[in-house]
């Protein structure tokens, strides 16, 4: 993984034991770089709705602290 681009990475994946019949796979833990705003706020958005375990990484602490407290985390 390039951590140039400011790209977040997958922590953890468990493939379903039916995978080569219907290409499901679980994401369990996620980190996501630049996660409290723009399109990395709506990916862990998305994640949390499925259920995941996801961490949020930011530069602003304060902009950190409001994305936990929007999310409920």
């Amino acid at each position: 993984m390039d951590s140039s681009a400011g790209e977040g990475g997958l922590l953890g994946l468990a493939f379903e034991p039916a995978f080569r019949t219907n290409g499901f796979f679980y994401v369990y833990y996620v980190s996501i770089t630049g996660g409290t705003r723009s399109i990395g706020r709506g990916m862990a958005d998305a994640f949390l709705a499925e259920g995941a375990k996801v961490v949020v990484n930011g530069r602003d602490e304060e902009k950190g602290q409001q994305c936990l407290r929007e999310m409920n985390a």
